[in-house]
C-alpha cells in the first residue's frame, strides 16, 4: 500500500485535476481504514467531474463507515439526483436511514431498490432487518426467506430468520434455522448460542446446555 500510495501522490501532483488519480488514493486510503483522507479524496474528485456518480457513492459509503449516518444520506441523494436508476445507491441511503433508526425512509429507499433490482438478495435482507427493528415480523420473515431461496447456504440469514422466528414464538422453526446456521458454519459460536435459546424455549435443557458449553468452548 505504501508504494501504491507514493504513486499516487505522484499522480495527484501531476494531474491535480484528474478524476481517476483522487478515486484510486480515495479508494487506497479507504481500504487502509483512513477514512477521513479517503473522504477528502472523494471530494476532490467531485470537483473534477459532472459524471460524478462514483465519487458520491464513494464518499457516501465511506461516511457510513465513519457512522457520520447524515452526511451519508445527502451524498447518496447526490448521488440519485445524478442517476436515479441505480439500485445501490438507494440501497445505500436506505442503510443509512436504518442506521438513523428513519425505518419508514428505510424501507422506501430499499422497495425503490428491489424494484430496479428485483433479485438483489443483499437488499431483500437489509430490508427484513428494517421490517425487524419496525417489529413487522412477518415481513421480516418473508424476506429473510426470500433471500434463502437465493442463496440457500447463506448461514448468517438463516440465523437471523431464526432470531425472527423467536420474536413471534415459532420456537420450532427458530430450532430448525438455527440447526441449517450450524450445518452450514459449524464454528461459529453465535450459531450455538441462539440454538441453545431456542431449545430452552422448547423446553430440552439438556441439550441447550450442550449447545451453550460448545459456543464457550468456541469463544475460548
Amino acid at each position: 500500500p505504501e508504494a501504491a500510495l507514493q504513486d499516487y501522490n505522484k499522480a495527484v501532483e501531476c494531474m491535480p485535476k484528474s478524476f481517476g488519480a483522487y478515486m484510486c488514493r480515495g479508494l487506497l486510503y479507504r481500504n487502509t481504514g483512513k477514512y477521513q483522507e479517503a473522504a477528502a479524496d472523494f471530494g476532490q474528485a467531485i470537483g473534477c467531474t459532472d459524471q460524478a456518480y462514483p465519487a458520491y457513492l464513494a464518499r457516501a459509503f465511506t461516511y457510513g463507515l465513519m457512522q457520520n449516518y447524515s452526511a451519508a444520506v445527502e451524498d447518496y441523494s447526490q448521488a440519485i439526483a445524478l442517476e436515479g436508476q441505480r439500485a445501490e445507491a438507494y440501497n445505500g441511503r436506505g442503510v443509512a436511514y436504518e442506521k438513523q433508526q428513519k425505518y419508514t425512509e428505510a424501507i422506501q429507499d430499499f422497495n425503490k431498490a428491489i424494484e430496479l433490482a428485483p433479485d438483489a438478495s443483499l437488499v431483500y435482507a437489509n430490508r427484513a432487518g428494517t421490517y425487524r427493528s419496525m417489529q413487522k415480523y412477518d415481513e421480516a420473515i418473508a424476506d429473510f426467506s426470500k433471500v434463502l431461496a437465493q442463496e440457500p447456504e447463506a448461514a448468517q440469514i438463516y440465523a437471523e430468520r431464526g432470531v425472527t422466528y423467536r420474536m413471534v414464538k415459532r420456537y420450532q422453526d427458530a430450532k430448525n434455522d438455527f440447526d441449517k446456521a450450524v450445518g452450514l458454519q459449524a464454528n461459529n459460536p453465535e450459531f450455538y448460542n441462539g440454538r441453545a435459546i431456542a431449545e430452552l424455549d422448547l423446553g430440552d435443557t439438556k441439550t441447550a446446555e450442550a449447545d451453550f458449553t460448545k459456543a464457550i468452548s468456541l469463544n475460548a
